[in-house]
């Protein structure tokens, strides 16, 4: 009788080391908000007339501004996103997420979402999502899509998205005559 107390407490304590144990190992590495300082258009519109090239230019600062003034933070009933930080790169937006699940468990997820431009809306669709080295289901994610202007009314339009760096470059074209 005694021995089964001491292989049932074994056992519990060993469990208790394991759960412990991984929730440690999931926990963000750093605390990221949904905080976001205003993209200045302005400035990016005079930069289009310095340049004298029709492209706006968004380094990392703007596109964390974009994606999290445009992003659901609940993903589903039990997961919501607490802070996020975006970068781009290869046609592709990476993202490290921080997230509460069942109003307890914290961890830092990292998505790669693949960048589409589907006029008039950038596109985001999740292609990758991983907590440390374990891939979850995409299925957990959200497309997002952000649209950049109304077609019916738009003077200039997006002819094409690319990254180069950590920029995403928005090449536009003029639709004066119709």
């Amino acid at each position: 009788m005694k021995k089964r107390w001491i292989l049932l407490l074994s056992v519990l304590l060993g469990l208790i080391i394991l759960v412990v144990g991984l929730l440690v190992y999931i926990y963000p590495k750093e605390k990221l908000t949904m905080d976001y300082t205003r993209v200045q258009y302005e400035e990016k519109f005079a930069d289009i007339v310095r340049r004298l090239e029709p492209e706006i230019i968004l380094n990392e600062s703007d596109i964390n501004a974009i994606i999290k003034s445009n992003l659901d933070t609940q993903l589903n009933e039990q997961l919501v996103i607490e802070g996020a930080h975006f970068t781009v790169g290869d046609q592709k937006l990476y993202a490290k997420l921080n997230v509460k699940a069942l109003d307890a468990v914290r961890a830092e997820l990292l998505a790669v979402y693949l960048i589409e431009w589907k006029e008039p809306e950038l596109k985001l669709i999740p292609v990758e999502l991983k907590v440390k080295q374990v891939t979850l289901p995409t299925s957990v994610l959200k497309e997002i899509a952000i649209q950049i202007y109304d077609t019916n009314n738009a003077i200039v339009s997006v002819e094409r998205l690319s990254t180069i760096g950590n920029e995403l470059v928005i090449r536009l074209k003029f639709n004066l005559f119709r």
